[in-house]
């Protein structure tokens, strides 16, 4: 067995390459969840009309965001292993942070801007609340946030076969 690794199931995952996982999946769900929040604090609007869907002025990032992004996917993409692990990696962090923020904006929607005295009240309503929280993390998330995770962990790859880390 490796050095550093554990097993799951028949594979062989290294700690490094899980805990770089854990890092990307948080460092995307806690900038999306930024984003949206930032977004219904500061228009005023948006909070006080209780909008599920904003049509205008709807939550996009900032170019602080998506330096971050960018920065944070170079060296947490230096933190894999392989490249296979940097692809399955990169696929499953961004299929987890999507449901965090999925769970965050719907929660959002049902407590924060009271969605969820209206919803309540049928058996399948909630449905209504987490479809528009899926559109808003989905616009947010693609494909604005997803390309500076994909630059940073291509020049992190290429870096890195340059073994300069």
């Amino acid at each position: 067995m490796l050095e550093g690794a554990f097993s799951v199931g028949s594979r062989c995952i290294r700690k490094k390459d899980l805990i770089a996982f854990l890092l990307l999946t948080a460092a995307l769900s806690l900038i999306v969840i930024k984003i949206f929040w930032l977004t219904y604090m500061e228009v005023y609007r948006l909070l006080h009309y209780r909008e599920i869907f904003a049509l205008y002025q709807a939550p996009a990032p900032q170019w602080i965001d998506i330096l971050l992004l960018l920065i944070a996917s170079f060296l947490i993409a230096s933190l894999f292993s392989t490249a296979k692990t940097l692809v399955y990696g990169f696929i499953l962090s961004f299929f987890f942070s999507f449901l965090v923020a999925v769970v965050y904006v719907f929660l959002f929607i049902w407590y924060t801007l009271g969605w969820g005295e209206i919803f309540s009240l049928g058996p399948y309503d909630w449905e209504v609340p987490l479809f528009f929280s899926i559109l808003n993390v989905f616009r947010i998330m693609f494909p604005i946030v997803i390309a500076p995770c994909l630059v940073g962990a291509l020049i992190a790859f290429l870096v890195r076969g340059l073994n300069i880390f």
